[in-house]
């Protein structure tokens, strides 16, 4: 009897912890699919606010490489090249130190006193001299663009902001984990959001080293250069198993395998920096494995 008594109290605990896992992954997918919706008709009405290390489920970035100094990320009105917003968009950026029970820390934004930043990205058109004929056409009007066969195309907004943090007491911060939130307010609410976990080591004087984030299917490979100058760098990979998600435009030079999929890219990365580079595997089941890139320093990037 004794035995069914403590079977019976067994059985009903483990549905308990059942159940409450259930909720808790409900509540999870629910939240995530709430914030699809909400983020395809922001795209149907041509709304869009997007960073590149802050997204609408909180991205996480770590950096081991940190300097101590501000870290940089930017705020754009467009989805991708192709698309942006064409009205202005009001937003508020909070920068909070967490895990800060005794108040030891203060992060401000963009050089300033504080860790609230308010801002604007106002969308704007201009010529674009696509012909390659010497020709400034920046300061001319649509008409004038047009008739002299240039191209008039919408520019996207891009704000580069920084966040700083530092000991009240004055020493040097060694590791400490901020979350930056931006928010748009107008015409549209939209929030987006990233943690950064930030950690020096002594031990590097300079060097270039490659970490891994997901952020939903794509892959993020982070690359880091810690020296106090730019460098200028290659990274090679299967392509097979990787896809690049960016513009190739956006590097100085890149490969193809024999199918015509980019298998390496080149490009000039700044000092004390962090550059994220997006990919899909072509197993999504897998996540990204930095052993499966290779990093080469070159002299400089020209061809």
């Amino acid at each position: 009897m004794q035995r069914k008594f403590k079977k019976k109290y067994l059985l009903i605990f483990l549905l308990a912890i059942g159940s409450i896992s259930l909720i808790t992954l409900g509540f999870t997918y629910a939240k995530y699919a709430s914030n699809s919706i909400w983020n395809y008709y922001l795209g149907s009405k041509g709304f869009y606010f997007t960073s590149d290390f802050l997204g609408m489920q909180t991205v996480k970035n770590v950096n081991t490489l940190w300097d101590g100094e501000a870290v940089s990320f930017s705020l754009t009105n467009q989805e991708n090249d192709l698309v942006s917003t064409d009205y202005d968009i009001t937003y508020q950026v909070t920068c909070t130190v967490l895990n800060d029970e005794k108040n030891e820390y203060t992060c401000t934004l963009n050089d300033t006193n504080s860790n609230t930043y308010k801002g604007t990205l106002s969308s704007y058109e201009t010529c674009i001299n696509y012909k390659n004929d010497g020709i400034d056409v920046s300061s001319y009007l649509q008409s004038e663009c047009e008739i002299n066969g240039y191209t008039w195309k919408k520019e996207a907004a891009i704000k580069d902001m920084n966040f700083k943090v530092t000991r009240n007491d004055g020493a040097p911060v060694e590791e400490v984990t901020v979350k930056i939130e931006a928010t748009s307010t107008e015409p549209y609410k939209k929030t987006i959001s990233g943690t950064f976990e930030l950690k020096k080591d002594p031990t590097l004087d300079g060097t270039v080293s490659l970490q891994a984030t997901k952020d939903g299917v794509v892959n993020n490979l982070l690359v880091t250069n810690s020296y106090n100058e730019e460098k200028c760098i290659s990274i090679s990979w299967d392509a097979l198993q990787y896809r690049l998600a960016e513009e190739k435009e956006n590097f100085d030079s890149y490969t193809t395998n024999d199918q015509g999929y980019i298998n390496s890219i080149t490009f000039k990365i700044n000092p004390k920096y962090t550059q994220k580079i997006s990919f899909y595997r072509t197993n999504l089941t897998q996540d990204i494995n930095i052993s499966d890139y290779t990093i080469t320093e070159n002299v400089n990037c020209q061809n």
